[in-house]
Order: C-alpha cells, then sequence, then structure tokens
C-alpha cells in the first residue's frame, strides 16, 4: 500500500524513496527524501526540492543530497533516468554505529534497482532485497561516503551499448529492448523457468 500520511490527508505516493539514518548509541535519527520524475532536473530548482536544515545537536548524524548546482537538499526530485546521486553522511560527534534504511521501496514504479554504495568500506547494498545497511560512523568521515545507483527502463541503455536484445520484467510489465527493424513482425514467445510457455 503506496498510502502515507501527510498534515491531514493521506495521499498516495509514486516513485518516492524514503531514507532514514539511526545513530545506536544516541537514537538520534534523520530523513531525506527522493523522488523520481521524467521532467525533473538534476539541478536544485525543482518546485519540489527541498533544502536541507541542519539539526544543530553533534549527537546526530545527518543526511543530504547535493545536486550538480551544489545546493544541499533534503527533498531531492530527479528525472528517472538518473544513474547515480550522491548520498552525503554528516556524521555526529562520536564514533557509533549507524542504520540506514530505505523506505517507500513499493512505491517506485519505473525504478527497479536501488543499490547502496559504501566508498569507505568498498560495499554495494541492494536495498530492494535488503532496505537496512547498518556501519560504523566515526567524527573524521568523509561526508561524501555514499551514492545511490538506479536503474529503470529509461536508463537502461547508458549499461547496455551491445546489440544485443535485452528483456525484463519491472512491476508485471515486460520490456525489450534493441530490436532492429528486421524484428518487426516477428512473434516473441516467453517461456518460464520450468519450460512452460
Amino acid at each position: 500500500d503506496n498510502k502515507y500520511l501527510r498534515g491531514n490527508e493521506t495521499v498516495n505516493v509514486h516513485n518516492e524513496l524514503l531514507i532514514e539514518t539511526r545513530d545506536g548509541e544516541t537514537n538520534g535519527y534523520d530523513r531525506l527524501c527522493v523522488v523520481f520524475r521524467d521532467e525533473a532536473s538534476s539541478a536544485a530548482t525543482d518546485v519540489y526540492d527541498a533544502a536541507k536544515l541542519f539539526n544543530e545537536s553533534e549527537g546526530v548524524s545527518q543526511i543530504y543530497t547535493m545536486p550538480s548546482d551544489n545546493e544541499l537538499l533534503t527533498t531531492n526530485v530527479i528525472p528517472t533516468s538518473t544513474v547515480k546521486l550522491g548520498l552525503y553522511l554528516r556524521p555526529s560527534h562520536i564514533t557509533q554505529s549507524v542504520s540506514l534504511k530505505a523506505y517507500r521501496l513499493s512505491s517506485l514504479a519505473d525504478v527497479y534497482e536501488v543499490k547502496l554504495e559504501d566508498k569507505k568500506l568498498g560495499q554495494t547494498v541492494d536495498l530492494l532485497n535488503n532496505p537496512e545497511y547498518n556501519f560504523l560512523s566515526s567524527p573524521t568521515d568523509s561526508q561524501d561516503r555514499f551514492i545511490l545507483h538506479f536503474r529503470s527502463p529509461t536508463n537502461i541503455e547508458e549499461e547496455n551499448q551491445t546489440s544485443d536484445i535485452n528483456v525484463f520484467c519491472n512491476r508485471n510489465v515486460l520490456y525489450i529492448r534493441n530490436l532492429t527493424i528486421q524484428d518487426q513482425g516477428n512473434a516473441i514467445s516467453i517461456i518460464d523457468i520450468q519450460g512452460r510457455n
């Protein structure tokens, strides 16, 4: 169910990724939202972008994004075709375990892959299959620690520049890429892993 309470009304969300960090020692938390829209730009000029306002408490790790024009955002509306987005973490004043958790994953109708790359540890986690990532954060950590990687039907060609036919399914929609003019009019058979048509 993609209904969430906002103010006094319940609204449906579409293509929104909510990310929360929670500190293990201080129990402080912070959130940000990434929204995918075809008409969005990669700069912080969208009507729905929201600037990051930092909590002055040193005991809270805080997250934000920074688009191409170096504005710090807590809500970032980006094009659906976006391949990656820097996710910045301002660590708290003490070394502690931090949990980073992704929410609203079921609302991602146009994005079928969301991965979190931890540049410090050299690890990448698939947030759709494992929405929580736990790590140790130190006050001396670089804020430029994470990258979010996305795949959608509109950005798949950027990784697959071959002429091979590419077939994938996302939210019960079958996508077929790289067909040629010679392929027009031909029949397509789909066979599952058990050999059924």
